[in-house]
């Protein structure tokens, strides 16, 4: 069975841009809880770069049903996303 080399941990950055940066993470409150953690963090990494985030738990649908809203132009997450 082959070896996988073990490569150090490179932090990714953000593109460097001279406009305001906006990034919406968001997670379905029926995902798991682990979902929910990597979203949270996913978000406050890049606020720490600078980037203005908008993290968002919505409702209880999971990442399937939230997908199905994103063909409804008057659908909560498409306003968050689209305004």
């Amino acid at each position: 069975m082959p070896r996988f080399r073990q490569r150090p941990f490179r932090r990714a950055r953000p593109c460097e841009s001279r406009q305001r940066r906006r990034v919406t993470a968001l997670v379905g409150g029926g995902e798991l809880q682990e979902f929910i953690r990597q979203t949270e963090r996913l978000a406050a990494a890049w606020a720490g770069e600078g980037v203005e985030m908008s993290g968002r738990v919505s409702g209880r649908h999971h990442h399937f049903p939230g997908l199905d809203d994103l063909r409804v132009p008057q659908s909560r997450i498409c306003r968050m996303l689209f305004g």
